[in-house]
């Protein structure tokens, strides 16, 4: 009954430890992807995206971009020295 009850506990004591470390894998996986992605319900980043990563780095509308419109040649103002 001894030898019964080691493995048992042989076995409790390994499953914590895989359960420690797909806790930290886990953990580091979620911290790789871009914050947009990481910010989004799971629901939505598999329904609208398909679970692309790329494709949701891309189309995201809380992706914005904060481009200047070039200025024409004769409207740019001349720089002071």
């Amino acid at each position: 009954m001894i030898l019964v009850e080691d493995k048992i506990r042989a076995m409790e004591i390994r499953l914590q430890t895989d359960i420690e470390e797909l806790k930290f894998k886990a953990k580091n996986d979620i911290q790789e992807l871009p914050p947009i992605v990481r910010d989004m319900k799971l629901r939505d980043f598999i329904q609208k995206y398909g679970g692309d990563v790329s494709k949701a780095v891309l189309l995201s509308p809380e992706l914005t971009y904060n481009f200047k419109i070039p200025e024409e040649p004769g409207k740019r103002s001349k720089l002071r020295v």
